[in-house]
């Protein structure tokens, strides 16, 4: 540690250090453009210009950019100097010549770096009287606005998008005064990471073009910080709301979880808050009722049941505080509680929940020396992609074993495609082979890459894995020493693991089947219409003497509910997501949503009248929907069981010191919380069928495949062309083309779905999205049969 001076204050650097980067860690902000600080330096712009001192007598002072000059031992550097002062003016004044007058009316207002920049350097009047120098604007999708005429050549854009999202199809084109930021023909950018450019433009060329069609002005905005619930990253973000509408999401930088970037699921899934069929009523057997009538219906109906004859469903999607009043309730009508559809997914979320005791942040992935990658990243949690592809641009090899298309696998050093029953074996064989128990020389160079590495890195996909897979790729984590990882289940897989206890999955099912439970709660779920499991849950409705739903979206199971109760968004209420590292994170609610002349597009309840006493969590003076714990609590107390409330928050935060505070770092699980993994998941799992020469479903997924984001029109407008996709050369052995459809049996049903012939699916199998095999009851590396339909 070293120290310079700038305008005569001591600044400390370390070693290697730029002076722009010492300063503003010591809160002086350099006036800067091309500068970013996860991109580094470029020294384009010139506006970091500073005066430095000269450290021989009779040398003259130098003006040099201060992202480019390393800050040395006594160095004395000034930002007052007037020379330096003179060059920064000129290079705002160069760059306004062409900017358009359009601030008034521009989307960047409010935040505009360059109108910041202009205030704080000078001059602040236009000399310049000439013609402007103009651009045709591109269309870029339903997600990015372009206005090239703002662009002031940072290249801010082209380094984030090539260099670290390591996209190619938006570029820098032409020369000199006449650089065009876009792609080469009008279209969707095609990065899963490109609403990125929104926020690192300093000029308002890329804007949020859903933003723009339910603009605010950004100063009018009510913010919080909040957690993303689109994955198990966890991503901190900044929603903003106004008149009782979320508006818009953006990153809030965390080093520990997403440092300065978030993906575009994270960014433009909010929209599920927004749709017109989003439930705001509750229901009653149909019909619509007050939330009041409906807390109690549920309340006598559930009374009304024998002792265990109650079964709860909770959600991966849902926060720890609604599944620990949901168990909390089963537990006091000896009830039966899981969170999780699929018994298979349970044992896998729980075996790699208990295997990411030292699971890496984004930070670490990003500087590995080597990346094993099992299962397709990009589909299941996108920042963890985002992370491997920083390894990736810095050289470090990319190992991927995959099943399914996968977009890390062009970016792969090495790489190997089999189909979802040959993946264990080969993480095992990849195993023995590692720990030199087999010879086998192409397993071998498959790994080389990561012998000679010292800080390696192996992620995987628990639902890809599952939970005989995943314990297969501890096992080589170990054998390698690497760091391990998982992508798990939605927002909150990893807090559901520490509610559960082996095998409460297959126990609700099982009492169901049996017709010990003849009363089902849903939480946050779709168990009928989506997701592994849905063809054994669907025949199970018949069963149901009751079903009772708490939800804040519509779905196959919300539809079939006797009881429906709407609940809020995300951004409406406040809660705790724990991410795929164990790192229990706290989301604020967003004040206005809780506004008590109930305007905006969430219309207060007027059945709020009178429901509950004053106090209680659902009084009037707190406003339009319940969350998923005060809903669940109220009903308990409606049936004269006032202690589910004080079970469920010892439930929520059992095993962390402290209930998680928004907007601060977050609370690892303790000790207790990684023994009590550990139980879960030691037990003897059911191995994978051996592959029967039958066809193999694969699992299709992309960035905008979660539940919530399905409803994000938008973004759901650049989804994948839905079908069934083959390998080419199988379309071709069966005399197929494009044009085909195909008829496909599974135990859940039958699906004529358009043929699409896809090099990313392994020979004989059958690409299906999570939509279509829920519909034909299959899980991946099910065997279904086909054929060919006019």
């Amino acid at each position: 540690m070293g120290t310079f001076y700038l305008d005569e204050r001591p600044i400390p650097f370390e070693e290697g250090e730029y002076v722009i980067d010492a300063a503003r860690r010591a809160g002086i902000e350099i006036p800067h453009f091309c500068y970013h600080p996860a991109l580094g330096s470029l020294g384009a712009c010139r506006l970091c210009m500073v005066q430095l001192e000269p450290a021989r007598e009779g040398d003259r002072p130098r003006n040099m950019a201060s992202c480019l000059l390393k800050a040395g031992e006594g160095m004395r550097v000034s930002l007052k100097a007037a020379h330096a002062v003179d060059a920064r003016q000129s290079v705002i004044e160069e760059v306004m010549t062409n900017h358009p007058h359009d601030c008034p009316v521009c989307d960047e207002g409010g935040e505009c770096h360059l109108q910041n920049m202009t205030v704080e350097v000078g001059p602040p009047y236009r000399r310049y009287e000439g013609a402007k120098r103009t651009f045709v604007n591109q269309y870029l999708g339903p997600l990015i606005w372009h206005t090239m005429d703002r662009c002031i050549t940072c290249y801010r854009c082209v380094r984030f998008y090539q260099d670290h999202a390591l996209g190619d199809d938006l570029g820098a084109f032409g020369s000199r005064n006449r650089v065009y930021f876009g792609r080469h023909e009008n279209g969707p950018l095609e990065s899963p990471f490109a609403g990125n450019l929104v926020e690192v433009c300093p000029t308002g060329v890329f804007t949020d073009r859903v933003y723009r069609r339910h603009y605010s002005r950004v100063w009018d905005l009510q913010t919080a910080p909040s957690v993303c619930p689109h994955c198990s990253v966890g991503c901190n973000t900044l929603p903003g709301a106004r008149e009782g509408s979320l508006r818009r999401v953006v990153n809030r930088a965390n080093r520990r979880v997403n440092e300065w970037f978030i993906c575009d699921r994270g960014r433009y899934g909010h929209r599920y808050t927004e749709v017109e069929d989003r439930p705001r009523t509750a229901r009653v057997d149909g019909r619509d009722v007050s939330l009041d009538e409906a807390l109690d219906a549920a309340a006598q109906r559930l009374s009304e049941a024998a002792d265990g004859s109650i079964a709860g469903l909770g959600s991966v999607r849902e926060d720890m505080e609604g599944n620990a009043a949901l168990r909390s309730l089963l537990a006091v009508l000896h009830g039966w509680y899981t969170a999780h559809p699929n018994p298979d997914l349970e044992a896998a979320i729980a075996e790699a929940a208990a295997l990411s005791t030292q699971a890496p942040t984004l930070a670490e992935i990003g500087q590995a020396d080597a990346v094993l990658v099992a299962g397709d990243l990009t589909g299941h949690a996108p920042m963890l992609d985002f992370a491997v592809r920083q390894a990736v641009r810095v050289g470090r090899p990319l190992v991927l074993l995959h099943t399914g298309p996968a977009p890390l696998a062009r970016h792969a050093q090495r790489r190997r495609q089999v189909t979802p029953r040959e993946l264990l074996g080969l993480i095992e064989t990849l195993c023995a082979t590692a720990e030199g128990r087999v010879e086998d020389d192409d397993l071998a160079a498959l790994l080389e890459p990561l012998r000679g590495a010292r800080n390696r890195v192996v992620l995987g996909v628990a639902e890809t894995l599952g939970a005989p897979g995943c314990r297969a790729l501890g096992q080589l984590a170990g054998a390698l020493g690497a760091r391990l990882g998982f992508a798990l289940p939605n927002a909150n897989a990893f807090g559901t693991a520490l509610l559960s206890r082996p095998g409460d999955s297959e126990r609700v099912l099982e009492s169901a089947e049996s017709g010990r439970a003849d009363r089902l709660i849903v939480l946050g779920a779709d168990p009928l219409g989506s997701g592994a499991g849905a063809g054994r849950w669907a025949a199970l409705r018949e069963r149901l003497n009751f079903l009772l739903v708490l939800d804040c979206v519509r779905t196959t199971t919300s539809e079939q509910a006797d009881i429906f109760i709407p609940l809020t968004a995300f951004t409406e209420r406040a809660g705790t997501f724990v991410n795929y590292a164990g790192l229990a994170q706290g989301f604020a609610r967003i004040e206005e949503f809780v506004d008590q002349t109930g305007r905006g597009d969430h219309p207060a309840n007027p059945f709020y009248a009178g429901l509950g006493p004053v106090g209680s969590p659902l009084a009037p003076h707190d406003g339009h929907l319940p969350d998923a714990f005060d809903a669940i609590c109220e009903i308990g107390r409606r049936m004269g069981l006032g202690r589910v409330q004080r079970n469920a928050e010892i439930l929520a935060y059992q095993f962390f010191n402290e209930p998680p505070t928004p907007g601060r770092t977050g609370i690892t699980v303790d000790a207790a919380g990684f023994a009590h993994l550990r139980d879960s998941a030691a037990v003897d799992y059911r191995p994978p069928p051996e592959p029967g020469g039958g066809w193999q479903v694969v699992m299709t997924t992309w960035y905008g495949d979660e539940h919530l984001a399905l409803h994000a029109p938008e973004l759901q407008s650049l989804a994948p062309r839905e079908g069934v996709r083959m390998h080419p050369d199988d379309v071709a052995a069966h005399g197929l083309d494009d044009a085909a459809h195909v008829l496909l049996s599974g135990p859940g049903g039958r699906s004529r779905l358009a043929l699409i012939a896809d090099a990313g699916c392994p020979r004989g199998t059958l690409g299906l999205s999570r939509a279509s095999m829920a519909v034909l009851g299959a899980d991946e590396g099910d065997e279904l049969t086909w054929e060919a339909s006019a």
